[in-house]
């Protein structure tokens, strides 16, 4: 009689875990791709406050400012500026005269 040997294999199991998650790693780059081109922005609230989120970059604007043309500019900036006098003299009473009175040169038409 022959001998008979028997020689024992152990098979791997369990290559459908990887499959999965190379198949949400690959499929999560998509949508990140996706995302950033298209510009993507939004905002979350809920009663404690809110989230913006987008991927372009942020930049700090200046306010702008109202255009103005070169001639207010120099005028602004060489005319000086009139300063109060006060004075203690009393101005003539009929130098504002009352509204109600009309002066009497002119004619009614």
């Amino acid at each position: 009689m022959a001998e008979v040997r028997e020689t024992h294999v152990e098979r791997r199991r369990g290559r459908g875990g990887w499959f999965l998650v190379t198949f949400f790693v690959g499929g999560l780059l998509i949508g990140v791709a996706a995302v950033m081109v298209m510009n993507v922005q939004g905002t979350l609230y809920w009663p404690a406050g809110h989230v913006n989120f987008n991927l372009s970059p942020t930049a700090s604007t200046a306010p702008n400012a109202p255009p103005t043309t070169t001639a207010e500019a120099a005028t602004a900036a060489s005319a000086p500026t009139p300063t109060p006098v006060e004075s203690t003299a009393s101005a003539p009473a009929e130098a504002n005269p009352p509204a109600s009175t009309a002066p009497a040169d002119t004619q009614p038409q």
